[in-house]
Formats: C-alpha cells, sequence, structure tokens
C-alpha cells in the first residue's frame, strides 16, 4: 500500500468498521469452536470450516476495496447486509432463537446507526425484522413459545426507534451548537474589524508622532503609546485566534520563507523588554540550517511571540536563550538536558527535503511547579495568580502555542521547576526550500585566522564561539583583562598576530577604556593591530561611544543576531576586492508611485497617505468605492489600496466593477485594506479580483513590503 494511500483512510469511520469485523470473526469463531468441543453446538467440522472461510474471505475483500474508495454508501450497505447476514446464520447455527449472538443485532444497531446514520438504521430493522423473523418460524419458536417471539420482536423493534429519537436529539443539539459557534463567529468578526479600525489609527498616529521633532519627554510618551497599543493588538490577535483554532476555522498559509529573518524579526522587537527587565537575552541558531523553508512564517512568528515574550515577562533577573537547531528524530529526553550551543547538529549539505527543528526558550524565571505544568498548556491559566495580577495576561499565550505547533504537525513540552527557571520546546517539521542556505557565503570566510574572546557569560561565549568557528575563525578565550593582554603579547613575540578581539562588559559597568588604551599601546611591530569589537545593550551604545570615542572599531548590540555580527565582520576585515555582496530586497527610496487610497475611516486615511508620502509616493484618496471606481476611470494610477467595507459600495463590489471595465492587457494591483483579520475574508478579496491582502492596524513596513511585491526592480 502507498504511504499516501494509507494516510486517506487512516482515519475514516469504515476502515475502524473493518478492523472491529474482523477482531469481532476472530471472538465469535473460537466461541463456537470452544462450545463445538464442549458439546454445546451441534456442527459439523465442513459446516463450520464453510461458514469461518466465507466470512473472512469477504471480510479481507471489503476492507481491501477501501484502498479504491475509502468513503463508499455502496460499499456500506454490503457490509450492513453481510454483518445482519452472517449474524442470522450464526444464530441459526448455536441455538436460534436461545442463541447469545442476537445481542450482535442490537450492536450493529448502534454502530451503524451512530456511525452512517437513520437510513441505515432502518435498513438495518428491515432486514433483521426478515431474517429474524426467519429462525423464530425454523426452530418453532413462534408456535411454542409466542410470548417470547413476540418479547424479542419488540425488543429488536422497538431498540432502533429508540436510538433514532435519541440520533434525532443529537443532531438538534448538534444544528444549535452549529449556529452558536457561527453566531460567535460572526459576533468576532464584527468586534475584530470594529477594533482594529480605531486601533490602526492609533498604532498609525504614534508611529507618525515619533518621526516628529520632540522633547526626550515626549518621545518617552510616544514610545510608551506605541508599546500599549501593540500590546492591546496581540491580545486581541491571542483571543481571536483562540476563538479560530476553538472552531476549527485556523487555517495555516504555506509558502516559502526566510526562517532565519523571522526569528530575528521577533528577537528584535522583544530584545528592548529583555533589556528594561535587565535581563541578557541570548540567541543562537544554528548557521547550518537553511535559510528558506515552506510553512506558515506568521504562525511561527506568534508561538515564538509568545514563548519567548513569556519567558521575558516572568524572568525577574538573570537570562533568556532562545536556541534554534536541526535533530533528525523527534526526541523529547534530548531537550530535557543542556546542550553546549557550540555542539549545534550539523546538517548534511542539503537537498530537496524536509528538516526538524528544535526551538529552545529557556530562563531563570520563577519556574512551574509540577501540578501546574499538568495545566500550563489550557485555556486562561497562568502558573501564579499574584505575578499574574503585577505582569497581567490573559493565559491564552502557551494555549495558543501548542495548539498551532500541534495544528502544524509539530510537538511542544516543558521542563521546569519551581524557583528554577522553565525550558520550553516545541519541534517543527518543515519542507526545505531549493534556494538553499544564504549563511553558505559566510562559511569559513575567515579561515585560519585569529580572534580572541574576552567574554565572561558561558552562554554568550558559546554562541559567539559557534559562529566564530563557523567563520573559520581560530577561537581563544581570555577570563580577564590581564590573561588577554598576555595573550596578545604571546602572540606578537610569535608571530601569530590576533585579526580580532571581542569584548563584552556586564550590564551598568563603564566601558573598559583603561584595556582599550594598553591593547592600543603594545608594540605589534610590523602586524596590523588587531579590530576590536565592543560587546553591549542596544541603549547603552551611544554613551559607549562617546566614552570610549575610537578605542574600538566597532559596537555589536546583544542580543548578536548573526546577519548583522556577520556583515559587521565583513566591514572590518574584508578587503573591498574580497567583500561579499549582499543581498537586499529591494531599495524603494528612489521609487515613486501614484496610489489610490480607498478609504472612509479618516483617521486611517490620514495614517495610511502619511506613511506613503514618507516613502515618496503621491496619494489621491477617496471615500467609497463609486468614487474609486470614478477615479480610476479619469486617472492613471500605479496601485490602488481598498478598504473593504465602505459606504454606497465596498471595496469587493468596487474591485469587481473595475476588473470588468479594466482595459485588455492591463493589470492594476488592488490591495485590501481591512480590519478583518478572517481567511474567509482573505479568500472573498482574492476572488474579487484584489492581488494582497493587509489586515489594520498597518505599519510602514507593511505598506512598504506590499509596494515591493509588485515594483521590485
Amino acid at each position: 500500500m502507498k504511504p499516501h494511500a494509507f494516510a486517506r483512510l487512516k482515519y475514516t469511520k469504515d476502515l475502524y468498521s473493518a478492523i472491529v469485523r474482523f477482531s469481532l470473526g476472530l471472538f465469535i469463531a473460537l466461541y463456537v469452536w470452544v462450545g463445538m468441543s464442549n458439546g454445546d453446538f451441534s456442527l459439523s467440522i465442513v459446516e463450520y470450516t464453510s461458514f469461518a472461510s466465507f466470512y473472512f474471505i469477504i471480510t479481507i475483500s471489503l476492507a481491501l476495496d477501501l484502498l479504491r474508495a475509502p468513503k463508499s454508501p455502496n460499499r456500506r450497505y454490503v457490509t450492513l447486509v453481510f454483518d445482519l447476514s452472517c449474524t442470522t446464520y450464526a444464530i441459526s447455527l448455536t441455538g436460534g432463537s436461545s442463541s447469545e449472538f442476537i445481542l450482535i443485532y442490537l450492536w450493529l444497531y448502534i454502530a451503524y446507526g451512530t456511525r452512517y446514520g437513520v437510513n441505515y438504521l432502518s435498513t438495518a430493522v428491515i432486514i433483521v425484522m426478515l431474517e429474524y423473523n426467519y429462525i423464530l418460524f425454523t426452530d418453532s419458536t413462534w408456535f411454542h413459545h409466542p410470548l417470547t417471539a413476540c418479547a424479542q420482536l419488540f425488543v429488536l423493534f422497538i431498540m432502533p426507534l429508540y436510538l433514532h429519537s435519541m440520533l434525532k436529539q443529537l443532531r438538534e443539539a448538534k444544528l444549535i451548537a452549529e449556529q452558536a459557534t457561527q453566531a460567535k463567529s460572526n459576533f468576532l468578526a464584527t468586534m475584530s474589524h470594529e477594533i482594529r479600525t480605531p486601533m490602526s489609527g492609533i498604532i498609525g498616529t504614534a508611529h507618525l508622532l515619533q518621526s516628529t521633532k520632540q522633547s526626550k519627554e515626549q518621545k518617552e510618551y510616544t514610545q510608551a503609546l506605541l508599546d500599549a497599543s501593540k500590546s492591546l493588538h496581540a491580545l486581541i490577535n491571542d483571543i481571536l485566534d483562540f476563538s479560530k483554532i476553538e472552531a476549527n476555522k485556523l487555517q495555516l498559509q504555506t509558502a516559502p520563507f526566510d526562517l532565519h529573518n523571522t526569528i530575528n524579526e521577533v528577537v528584535s522587537i522583544l530584545s528592548s523588554d529583555a533589556e528594561q527587565r535587565a535581563l541578557d537575552f541570548l540567541i543562537y541558531i544554528d548557521p547550518n540550517i537553511p535559510s528558506f523553508v515552506i510553512g506558515d512564517s506568521q504562525r511561527i512568528r506568534q508561538i515564538l511571540f509568545n514563548l519567548v515574550g513569556n519567558a521575558i515577562k516572568f524572568t525577574q533577573k538573570g537570562e533568556v536563550i532562545l536556541k534554534v537547531s536541526t535533530i533528525t528524530t523527534f526526541d523529547e529526553q534530548h531537550l530535557k538536558k543542556s546542550h553546549s550551543l557550540s555542539e549545534s547538529h550539523t546538517l548534511e549539505h542539503h537537498k530537496e527535503h524536509d528538516i526538524t527543528l528544535c526551538f529552545d526558550i529557556i530562563d531563570t524565571g520563577i519556574g512551574i511547579s509540577h501540578e501546574q505544568k499538568k495545566v500550563i498548556f489550557n485555556s486562561f491559566t497562568q502558573v501564579n495568580e499574584q505575578q499574574t495580577r503585577k505582569l497581567g495576561g490573559t493565559g491564552l499565550g502557551t494555549t495558543i502555542a501548542k495548539q498551532l505547533v500541534e495544528l502544524m504537525g509539530g510537538k511542544i513540552g516543558l521542563d521546569s521547576q519551581l524557583g528554577e527557571g522553565s525550558h520550553f520546546w516545541f519541534q517543527l517539521t518543515l519542507a526545505v526550500e531549493k534556494q538553499g542556505n544564504i549563511k553558505e557565503r559566510y562559511h569559513n570566510r575567515f579561515k585560519s585566522q585569529k580572534v580572541a574572546l574576552l567574554v565572561c557569560k558561558e552562554t554568550l561565549y558559546e554562541t559567539l564561539d559557534a559562529y566564530c568557528h563557523f567563520f573559520g575563525f581560530s577561537v581563544t578565550r581570555c577570563y580577564c583583562e590581564s590573561e588577554l593582554l598576555a595573550t596578545l603579547e604571546q602572540s606578537i613575540n610569535q608571530a601569530t598576530p590576533f585579526r580580532l578581539l571581542i569584548l563584552s562588559a556586564g550590564r551598568n559597568k563603564n566601558l573598559p577604556v583603561k584595556l582599550a588604551n594598553k591593547i592600543n599601546n603594545l608594540n605589534f611591530g610590523q602586524h596590523p593591530a588587531p579590530k576590536k569589537i565592543y560587546l553591549n545593550y542596544l541603549t547603552k551604545r551611544s554613551s559607549d561611544q562617546l566614552l570610549g570615542g575610537k578605542l574600538f572599531d566597532a559596537y555589536i548590540s546583544k542580543p548578536i543576531i548573526f546577519e548583522r555580527f556577520a556583515d559587521l565582520l565583513l566591514d572590518l576585515l574584508s578587503p573591498p576586492s574580497k567583500a561579499i555582496k549582499k543581498e537586499i530586497c529591494c531599495d524603494l527610496q528612489h521609487l515613486s508611485l501614484t496610489i489610490l487610497v480607498a478609504e472612509d475611516e479618516d483617521i486611517n486615511a490620514m495614517v495610511l497617505t502619511s506613511f506613503l508620502h514618507e516613502a515618496g509616493h503621491k496619494t489621491t484618496r477617496v471615500i467609497n468605492g463609486a468614487q474609486a471606481i470614478e477615479a480610476l476611470s479619469q486617472e492613471s494610477y500605479d496601485m490602488a489600496f481598498m478598504d473593504m467595507r465602505m459606504p454606497e459600495m465596498n471595496g469587493l463590489e468596487a474591485t469587481i466593477s473595475w476588473r470588468q471595465q479594466e482595459a485588455k492587457g492591463q493589470h492594476m494591483p488592488i490591495i485590501a485594506l481591512t480590519a478583518n483579520a478572517t481567511s474567509n475574508d482573505r479568500q472573498a478579496c482574492l476572488a474579487a479580483g484584489m492581488d494582497d491582502f493587509i489586515t489594520k492596524p498597518i505599519t510602514p513596513e507593511q505598506l512598504n513590503a506590499a509596494v515591493m511585491k509588485f515594483y521590485q526592480k
């Protein structure tokens, strides 16, 4: 059997019925054989063998027919007649009306009625009434024990009637539940639109405020407003996604994406939260992991936001680590051990295949007790009510993460002790895209060159050590300033100088200016002085530069993102003639488009047009679909953003109308602009002739990405 053929029928009702039919046949055959041996049944070996052979041959044939048609109504009726007729024959061979096998009739009533519906149940009743009446006549029960015959027929007739009544009530209850679910979905869709519309204005206005001239205090207020808006947006998304998952309406989007970039986006957003809490936020992505994979990048991003965000929220001091590596099989035990980051799971040179990724989120936070671990993935559950009141949250983050991971066919788990931190992990198997790994261009780029690391934190050292080895460096670790200076002097004497020094300081420590001066005062002779990189927090960089002046050649912000680190090394160490051309998406700075904006909400229109103007585009705004059609007919536009819900004529109607009258051979990109966030809305937009779909609230990055899809150079 082909794997995909088995997968098609693996969970079908018919396969389950076939297994039960075969198992029940074995039990009955054994039961009758024992009865024959004890003299309870007057049955010859020939009769027994013939009946058993016939039964199992037909049973196996019907099971094999599942490969042809996993769900066949005709085969179900054939199996119904076969099951009842074989039961009737078995009853006639084992005592007639006194046979225990009469109970199998009731079993078959329940099985076919609940599994396949009322029509099969009615058919079963008719067949049983005819066949069992035949038995009652042939063994003279009707003549010698009429009361017994009536009682048996009454049970065989009234039982399916009662079952039919129960099934009817179940169907009605199911219908009511489905209607309630639909009503809830409609309510959520409406609320999604009504909430997202003003939120789009709030977040967009906060973005615009950031670009204006402000005092330091005003900038802090603006940032606080933007952070609060994003938190509210994330909260709404969690609630809506939870509801969609509950209703089995959440659909995954499968497309190629840059896995490393997706992870780095999450890290960049959450790093400021970690810094505000004085946490060491460390990230390690195995450079051997292919860059481009196929899956739902939005959902993977959401899982990471929830799990890493929770790790930061519930960690008061210490560190939070995000590690992404590869494994060949699902192995939960390896996740319960601490891995050295330098011991990466190296991939063989990859071709088209699936890859299993392991995401580890480790923190030194409050930890989770054994009892709490049992319910941590339940809805609206927090590990600590006091912490919940203090830090906020709905308790949906881990629930949604678990549901999304399992929806993508992965596994998720937790290892934690109360007061000793937590280790969340999840695994996903994704298809590798053909483009390969863009990090291969950095592999062994600095082969045989020497780097010295002065890093206190062990996990930070492991990350730098792994990355530097990938670049081809020969790595030397120093534990203190005096050891570093001694190592440098020794390398000078041996004529094997270091090419690079990376130094890190703990939080709230001054820049080691004296150390930098001592390094600069060393006599490197004919060899160039090593380049010096200082590692610190993002908000410390400006003060670092003021403190150190030109004592250091470059600064790296924690957490270390591989691409930024690699590009920095290229700038510092690679001659211009050997510089690697960086792959960038699309430079839109000099691209100026004429864009139509159809949006009835004034604030949202202001935000959208402001974003587009800042990107160098020209805009025209209309407030409904009818005006949009008129504007498109009078002037030529490069692109249109169309709100789904507008008075007089909505965006869908306007798009359909325009596509019908658009000149042959021309196709202007139309992008849906909507607060609706469901997959049905996306499908409706695409079906109407729109080219893309943007969900409010809108960011400048979203708009630029939308334009890039259609106007790449």
